[in-house]
């Protein structure tokens, strides 16, 4: 019988969020099955026949009952293991997501019935990913299990990570538990795997274990020869190409656990990230790093003075420029918004559809990573004006889903400076602070102009701050949790605006 109610439901577009059950043989045996140890999270029907669980009830039932995962299962692939197994009827294989966002079910029917799915093109479910092994080009009663050793795993081991803030900037770093073989023959390649792929990101980002506030670097072994720490960025919504804050905390992190034993008071290192090869300059007393400078990969000015159509502003005028990531900047004066902490929400809301609107109506397009198409953040920048002599460039940045950076945002403080040697107002070897929405400061410097190509004119900039190490987590999953890949909520993670 109950396999006769799971096939009743099998193909919905979304699991219903209630359901009567009406039959006292079918309620038995659903409480039967939930008191008998295979499901891991308590369903019932209550004394009215109804089913409450969540949005995710419905395949929590089904996994009870007719598998044996667990909805958003990340360990169910082949390495090694061979064929999947087989099963009297499509329904009674456990829900597998697709990788490509983990949340839409790979269809069961396309991958074990003998004549795929009836409902083909129509069907809302996941027909290009393999639910065994999650790999695309097959299906799961094709599947071998031995083809599959580019399937990243990393719930077999804790994942040790150090705690840190870059001047106000969570950056946390993972320096253990992590296994090297992300697919992928380039960092910026592996980053592309993890942003594709996600679950890593969800487990470590999203609720219970992560939130919006908060970044997570993975160190990983480097591929240019003449680096000696490789590490992947992971924000709440993007895998950028590079970070400032970050690579501050990541290098904080490698010279205060060991990974990059300090010898002296002065030292210089090349870190990898996925944008390209950063020299770390630090300065060290007392086993701790009091100082980081970065010299940043190659930042160039976009579009100065494009006229921007922003639902509810109206018309802006924008610049645009890269510094390891994309921006499009808007005058703050000249739109009346503050750069202080009680307009943050105010900053974030007005910023996520400026971001949308240069996406719609501008063009991004890095001349070296064709990759690159697109606008990352919103830097809301007050004129710059001078205190001892020095440019001051004051600043919040927006950062999907809806946060503001609580540092002085590095890549933003390279974009600002690639944007004032366009218009001619810094030189070369001119410096500047970077000050952020909480008054943390960033000091940075044009160390180099170049040529990226034969059209853009770029600068290589510097940045120092210092980051702090605040304490440590092990992560750890349970096989009982019924969050694996974890959760967002609107109170705390906006949604997406594109």
């Amino acid at each position: 019988m109950v396999d006769w109610a799971m096939d009743a439901f099998v193909n919905l577009s979304e699991p219903p969020r209630l359901v009567v059950v009406k039959s006292k043989e079918l309620v038995d045996e659903i409480n039967g099955a939930s008191r008998s140890g295979i499901e891991t999270v308590p369903i019932r029907v209550d004394g009215n026949g109804y089913i409450r669980n969540g949005d995710n009830w419905f395949a929590l039932l089904a996994n009870s009952i007719v598998g044996t995962g667990t909805a958003g299962d990340t360990g169910r692939k082949g390495n090694g293991r061979g064929r999947p197994p087989k099963y009297a009827h499509p329904i009674k294989a456990p829900l597998s997501l697709s990788p490509v966002d983990n949340a839409t079910p790979i269809c069961r029917f396309h991958n074990y019935h003998s004549d795929g799915c009836k409902k083909g093109d129509d069907c809302d479910f996941d027909h290009k990913h393999c639910h065994w092994c999650r790999k695309p080009g097959h299906v799961a009663r094709n599947c071998t299990g031995e083809d599959d050793e580019d399937m990243f795993d990393f719930t077999s081991k804790p994942i040790k990570i150090v705690n840190c803030h870059a001047e106000g900037e969570v950056g946390d770093v993972i320096v253990s538990g992590i296994s090297d073989d992300i697919p992928g023959d380039t960092l910026w390649e592996k980053s592309r795997y993890l942003a594709r792929d996600k679950r890593l990101r969800q487990y470590v980002l999203q609720e219970p274990r992560g939130g919006v506030f908060r970044h997570v670097n993975l160190l990983v072994k480097p591929i240019h020869p003449d680096a000696d720490v490789g590490f992947i960025i992971m924000e709440p919504e993007d895998t950028p190409p590079m970070s400032g804050s970050n690579s501050i905390c990541v290098a904080t992190v490698a010279l205060e656990t060991g990974v990059v034993p300090i010898t002296g008071s002065d030292m210089n290192f090349k870190m990898e990230a996925p944008g390209g090869l950063v020299n770390v300059s630090a300065i060290c007393r007392g086993g701790k790093a009091t100082q980081i400078k970065i010299t940043n990969v190659p930042s160039f000015a976009g579009v100065i003075g494009a006229k921007l159509e922003v639902e509810g502003i109206g018309e802006l005028t924008v610049d645009t420029a890269y510094g390891g990531d994309s921006f499009v900047v808007v005058n703050s004066d000249a739109l009346g918004v503050k750069i202080i902490p009680d307009e943050a929400k105010h900053l974030v809301d007005i910023g996520m559809k400026i971001t949308r609107a240069a996406n719609e109506q501008l063009k991004f397009v890095h001349p070296t990573n064709k990759d690159m198409t697109h606008f990352s953040f919103c830097m809301f920048a007050k004129p710059i004006f001078y205190e001892n002599g020095v440019a001051i460039s004051h600043t919040a940045v927006a950062i999907q889903p809806g946060k503001i950076d609580r540092c002085p945002t590095g890549t933003g403080c390279s974009a600002r400076l690639a944007l004032l040697h366009a218009k001619g107002e810094l030189k070369l070897g001119d410096r500047m602070i970077g000050r952020s929405i909480i008054g943390s400061e960033f000091r940075c410097s044009i160390e180099e102009e170049l040529n990226l190509s034969d059209t853009v004119k770029a600068i290589r900039p510097s940045v120092a701050g210092r980051a702090w190490i605040t304490g440590s987590t092990e992560h750890r999953l349970d096989p009982t949790d019924p969050y694996p890949l974890g959760y967002r909520l609107t109170d705390t993670w906006p949604q997406k605006l594109w």
